[in-house]
């Protein structure tokens, strides 16, 4: 059902705060396996890195002869409250 409340997976709510606190903008994608991250201007963008991070490890592994890469690789947009940056102001 569409309109089904989604709770946020473990991996996902992880890669969200382990992003770089000076990343404010864009979308970003993640691999926790690898320990890697990035960001990106459009949402495309985002998914050709997330893309082309699970085609290299694919090759890496087909290279030295071990079994494909397992990669779990995430893509989000930032939300509007942590690009703000999310800082408590003054009164």
């Amino acid at each position: 059902m569409e309109d089904e409340l989604r709770l946020p997976d473990p991996l996902d709510v992880a890669a969200m705060e382990r992003v770089c606190p000076t990343t404010r903008e864009a979308w970003m994608w993640c691999c926790e396996e690898c320990d890697v991250h990035g960001t990106a201007d459009t949402e495309d963008e985002a998914n050709f890195m997330a893309a082309m991070h699970q085609q290299y490890q694919d090759e890496s592994a087909f290279d030295a002869g071990e079994p494909s890469a397992t990669c779990e690789v995430i893509v989000w947009r930032r939300t509007a409250h942590e690009r703000t940056g999310h800082e408590r102001t003054k009164d």
